[in-house]
């Protein structure tokens, strides 16, 4: 039987359907070991929990709610912390909603001593603004740069409308 071109089955799967079989392996093996070559990223809210019950553990000293500073214009809170410390830290905002922050160190800062007055924050200073649903918070701020220093731990009521400020730095008892 003398076939034309035109009267033969073409098929270009069935002539290639090893290439598809090898594509359907390949994605298979990478959806079932996804967990390996693509790490999870932590949940924020169990980090934040996390750090929260480890800086408990530690002792943490109490931190007081920040001040009040005026109005936002809307429902939202504002919270503004500047870090006068040589040091980064950490601020950890857990309650309506859950933030997990760096603020970077203060590179002109000192370390102030027990018995040197301490002034204002310098203008210098990185200064963080997180927005916030209003609410209650528990609050954590720990040094990342120095283990030895104790973290503080508060509750802080923010009010919906609300700008509140903080500044952090270190006073130690320790001469240099």
């Amino acid at each position: 039987m003398n076939e034309e071109w035109w009267e033969s089955p073409v098929c270009f799967v069935c002539d290639r359907w090893w290439i598809l079989l090898i594509g359907l392996i390949a994605a298979l093996a990478a959806y079932f070991t996804r967990d390996y070559w693509l790490p999870l990223a932590p949940d924020e809210a169990a980090l934040a929990q996390s750090i929260i019950e480890q800086a408990k553990a530690a002792g943490a000293q109490e931190l007081p709610a920040p001040e009040s500073r005026g109005k936002t214009g809307g429902e939202l809170t504002e919270v503004i912390i500047q870090n006068d410390s040589p040091n980064r830290i950490r601020i950890v905002f857990s309650g309506p909603e859950t933030h997990v922050e760096v603020l970077e160190a203060c590179s002109s800062c000192i370390t102030y001593y027990l018995y040197e007055p301490t002034t204002s924050c310098p203008e210098q200073a990185p200064i963080g603004r997180y927005t916030l649903e209003p609410g209650q918070y528990d609050v954590v701020v720990e040094d990342l740069s120095d283990t030895t220093i104790t973290p503080w731990f508060g509750n802080w009521q923010l009010v919906s409308g609300d700008e509140y400020y903080s500044c952090f730095f270190i006073v130690t008892t320790f001469e240099p």
